[in-house]
């Protein structure tokens, strides 16, 4: 599903893009826009089975709902999520492909203050950037996670940054 996404990250900025196309804009809270973040990624089609899943969640919320299959966009968002990490590094989830395995592989997209894409790379998590609360802060990507019991924990991981970071 395509979604809005905005947030407003501690330096107070406000980034927003909505995830049918991969365009991120940074802006100052006057509404001057001073960056975009673009990249070139393929589009995929969503499949009868994953429209049927969607259509089965939706009813397991709203049991008396009636849902029409068109509705339902052929096409899955480009990205899904982003955060914004102390060093204003931003760090954008990807749409897993369908041939993904549950739960992951997730992949990440990370640009600089700049707006240059630094990394690609699988999430260190293994989950996708909006699934959980999470944050990242110094060489830290601090996460909740669910085990095999669907028991939540915190995940700490160390990000390992190149000579350019913070």
């Amino acid at each position: 599903m395509v979604t809005r996404q905005w947030l407003v990250d501690d330096r107070g900025f406000l980034w927003l893009g909505t995830t049918d196309v991969y365009h991120i804009v940074k802006m100052a809270l006057d509404s001057v826009e001073l960056m975009t973040v673009e990249r070139q990624v393929a589009r995929q089609r969503v499949s009868a089975p994953e429209k049927q899943r969607q259509i089965e969640r939706i009813k397991s919320y709203w049991p008396a709902a009636s849902v029409d299959p068109d509705a339902i966009t052929d096409w899955k968002p480009t990205w899904a999520g982003m955060l914004v990490d102390d060093a204003g590094y931003l760090w954008v989830g990807r749409t897993p492909s369908e041939d993904a395995n549950p739960g992951g592989p997730f992949r990440i997209d990370v640009f600089d203050p700049e707006g240059r894409l630094q990394a690609e790379l699988p999430s260190p998590l293994g989950i996708g950037l909006w699934l959980v609360p999470l944050v990242i802060r110094g060489d830290r990507m601090v996460g909740v996670v669910r085990d095999e019991d669907d028991v939540e924990r915190v995940r700490i991981v160390q990000i390992r940054r190149g000579a350019r970071a913070r």
